[in-house]
């Protein structure tokens, strides 16, 4: 049995991915799958998305191709869990639901070649509101590997006119085809949705690890990844477009003593109407139960 949390990002993976990886726990993460996420296992869609991620990473190990690392997983991930004294595995990579975008063939295969080293899969996805995940989204793009010189309203319009992140439901009807609705668990990302406003504590109810234990440790832990305020990541997007990086840290911090600014709402409503037939369907079909679901 795998869990496979697939994302997406700006969801909190990396405080799950921390947690899962500090956390003494009865279910396993599959080390061959990527060290402390999944990351190989999204290397298996063989998307340009995938390649582009793999050149960026700092430690990939030299002279490593992409090949090399996409034609190995599943038979190190089966060699793996043969030696293993159990039968219940983790995976999880927030880029999974990017890398696969809607390529129906690649998410079948992936099921197929799941199903022969686990036997069952479920899969789990967080899904964030529209416009503040762009918001979000566009702030990695800046201060992260990207080093993204992009515009806020060319970023905007740009994943707009693409219109992947407005349609949540097109991907999620290709992974419930290929793996089963029912083994589809899709989550609104909202506070509301979650135990105790917890999404550590929600994430080990999904992967049935929630014991008094567990949730201890999950109370424990303090959310350390604040997001950066629009002044600050205007700040680095000039440093990027000038090619200064090595003054990003201290861009941040001059930033943070001018008034916080907040990011633009003049996309809002567009990026609103533009997810609105999606979110409902995604509503009705996958998150019908949930306090708070996708606004439509």
């Amino acid at each position: 049995m795998l869990y496979l949390h697939i994302g997406t990002p700006k969801t909190a993976s990396t405080s799950i991915q921390r947690f899962v990886n500090t956390t003494l726990l009865s279910v396993h993460s599959v080390a061959a799958f990527g060290e402390q996420t999944a990351w190989k296992l999204a290397m298996t869609s063989n998307s340009t998305l995938a390649r582009e991620r793999f050149l960026r990473r700092k430690n990939k190990p030299n002279h490593t191709r992409f090949e090399t690392v996409r034609d190995t997983v599943f038979r190190d991930a089966a060699v793996e869990i043969a030696a293993q004294n159990s039968d219940r595995f983790l995976a999880s990579c927030e880029h999974i639901y990017s890398d696969f975008g809607n390529d129906a063939e690649a998410i079948q295969a992936l099921k197929h070649q799941l199903y022969d080293v686990f036997g069952d899969v479920t899969v789990i996805v967080y899904l964030r509101d529209q416009v503040s995940f762009l918001k979000s989204y566009y702030a990695q793009w800046v201060k992260g590997k990207r080093a993204s010189a992009s515009s806020f309203e060319d970023f905007m319009r740009d994943q707009i006119a693409d219109g992947f992140w407005l349609d949540y439901y097109r991907p999620l009807s290709l992974w419930a085809d290929a793996f089963g609705a029912e083994k589809i668990r899709a989550i609104p990302f909202s506070r509301k949705n979650f135990p105790e406003g917890n999404i550590l504590i929600d994430f080990l109810a999904q992967i049935e690890e929630d014991t008094p234990a567990t949730r201890d440790a999950a109370r424990e832990v303090r959310q350390r990844n604040v997001s950066p305020t629009y002044g600050e990541i205007r700040a680095l997007q000039r440093l990027n477009r000038l090619g200064l990086g090595r003054l990003r840290p201290l861009a941040r911090n001059l930033a943070k003593l001018l008034p916080e600014k907040e990011f633009p709402r003049e996309f809002d409503a567009e990026i609103l109407t533009s997810s609105r037939e999606s979110n409902h369907a995604v509503n009705l079909e996958f998150c019908s139960n949930f306090a708070w679901r996708l606004p439509e």
